[in-house]
């Protein structure tokens, strides 16, 4: 890499760097404040550890989204320092032409699109669903369901029906279990399969067993090969619910989507987080892009510094 290249691309990046410290401790300043509220109350205990962990947690999806105005302001910054010390006019009359001067800012910013797609892929999926789980036992006061993705849950006449997984399009249930409640919603009987296979009017549930409760609350265990569960839940309604689109990954979203668009079924929300995530790295790059020339063009009118 020329070194004009490496001596732009390091002042970028050491701008961009203190942009995003300030950034950093204004996000845990005002969301430290507002979440400390949160937990505080009468007789209650503000556990500080996991209130830092959330906010930690927490910060990278602040930068993240920030990160197109931040790398513009970045560039406007460095591209001001250059104009006070008058080192563009110097390039400028030694012949570097504005494509080698914009080069390095593209790479800066090129740099952070694939920080940021990173980020989405492998670290924003995790740190929300471990600081969803922090907020709602810390702030919430209550224990969050984390449903993994496969994992099945439905409602039917009666019964709630849980399956760890499944298959073949709706058609195997597995590792299931239905559950029978009265219509005070006590449970009364337990149908547990390895497996479910659908049949008409209902579930075949294979090497399983079945527990039954009585008022008194002893229960009588049974164990079967098979046994048929009535059921209206159809195969064409079993899909695997599918977590919030911030605790998807690109791959994960993708799949989701077009699942969703096989059965007819809709995942606008989604769909709308998958187009933002592969947009919000080409915006990156667009903000240097805007901030060059307006920058330039600030600097024929008394400094980019006076103009900011």
């Amino acid at each position: 890499m020329p070194l004009l290249y490496r001596y732009l691309l390091g002042l970028f990046w050491g701008t961009l760097l203190r942009i995003m410290g300030a950034f950093s401790g204004l996000f845990l300043l005002l969301d430290g404040a507002e979440q400390m509220r949160r937990a505080s109350g009468p007789g209650r205990v503000i556990p500080w550890g996991d209130l830092m962990l959330m906010l930690f947690l927490r910060l990278p999806d602040f930068l993240i989204r920030l990160a197109a105005p931040m790398a513009m302001l970045a560039a406007l910054i460095t591209l001001a320092q250059l104009g006070r010390r008058q080192e563009l006019t110097a390039a400028r009359a030694g012949g570097v032409s504005l494509t080698n001067l914009l080069t390095p800012f593209l790479l800066g910013a090129g740099m952070l699109g694939v920080i940021q797609w990173g980020a989405y892929q492998f670290v924003m999926p995790h740190a929300h669903r471990v600081s969803d789980k922090i907020e709602d036992r810390v702030i919430r006061g209550r224990p969050v369901t984390d449903q993994a993705p496969g994992e099945f849950w439905s409602w039917d006449e009666g019964r709630v029906i849980h399956a760890r997984r499944v298959e073949r399009k709706g058609q195997e249930l597995v590792g299931v279990a239905f559950y029978r409640l009265d219509e005070g919603f006590r449970l009364r009987e337990v149908n547990e399969g390895a497996r479910a296979e659908a049949e008409s009017g209902g579930w075949r549930l294979r090497e399983g067993v079945s527990r039954h409760y009585a008022e008194d609350g002893t229960a009588r265990l049974e164990r079967f090969e098979s046994r048929f569960v009535k059921s209206s839940l159809a195969p064409r309604t079993v899909r695997d619910p599918a977590p919030a689109p911030e605790h998807m990954s690109y791959v994960q979203l993708w799949e989701y989507i077009e699942r969703m668009a096989r059965e007819g079924l809709g995942a606008l929300s989604h769909r709308m987080a998958l187009h933002r995530r592969i947009a919000e790295p080409a915006a990156t790059m667009a903000a240097v892009l805007l901030a060059f020339p307006f920058a330039l063009r600030l600097q024929r009118l008394g400094g980019v510094g006076v103009s900011l």
